[in-house]
């Protein structure tokens, strides 16, 4: 049978293919909210109510999309991977000029580019970096309450913007801070700065001022 009623399932049962012509909708719902169709062109699916939810129930397993890859091939561009719980890119992923990707389920941290080849970095609201290529810079535009450069597994080095000075320190007790340069191919420590001898600096070479240079001594 190629169409059958069956009345003990309640349902109708198609046995061989169903072809509906160009701009003939296939349509469910008491108000033909959800349809499917071919324009000669274009194929649709179109939702006129409610969410449109496309589910996967098998367990473990995935929902693709496909598409062409520009060389007579499909291959997939999204799979949502159902036993590993990720969503994976196949390729490039584009997002338009001033449009935002944000990282934490909500609006408050996020990466966009906001002006040409200039990109910024929010995190909490706050706009913590910015990468600007026309003017090849890399700028922190916080003062040091909302943003402080640090290196090291204990935040030991840190460089910020305090009233407008710059501040740059060794946080960990009584280490020293070293300028260290390379003469000749050797490196060496330039100034020493010792924290645990009051601050003490020591230069390797001979000091030279272009003006007067006051020596105090605070022990006298």
């Amino acid at each position: 049978a190629y169409l059958t009623l069956d009345g003990s399932a309640t349902s109708i049962k198609v046995a061989k293919n169903l072809e509906l012509a160009d701009n003939v909708r296939l349509r469910a719902g008491s108000s033909d909210d959800l349809q499917l169709y071919h324009d000669t062109s274009n194929s649709y699916i179109t939702n006129a109510t409610g969410d449109l939810v496309i589910r996967n129930n098998a367990n473990d397993k995935d929902i693709l999309f496909q598409t062409d890859n520009n060389y007579g091939d499909t291959t997939n561009y999204i799979q949502l991977d159902g036993s590993a719980k990720v969503t994976h890119l196949y390729t490039d992923t584009a997002l338009a000029a001033t449009k935002k990707l944000y990282l934490d389920g909500g609006g408050n941290t996020y990466i966009l580019e906001s002006a040409t080849d200039i990109m910024d970095f929010y995190a909490g609201g706050v706009h913590m970096l910015r990468l600007d290529e026309t003017n090849n810079t890399v700028h922190i535009p916080q003062d040091s309450g909302d943003a402080v450069f640090t290196v090291g597994a204990g935040s030991d080095f840190q460089l910020y913007i305090d009233s407008d000075d710059v501040v740059m320190r060794n946080q960990t007790q009584d280490k020293d801070m070293k300028f260290i340069v390379n003469d000749g191919g050797s490196n060496i420590n330039a100034i020493t700065i010792d924290a645990s001898e009051a601050g003490k600096a020591t230069f390797s070479g001979a000091v030279t001022t272009g003006g007067q240079l006051n020596i105090e001594d605070t022990n006298a």
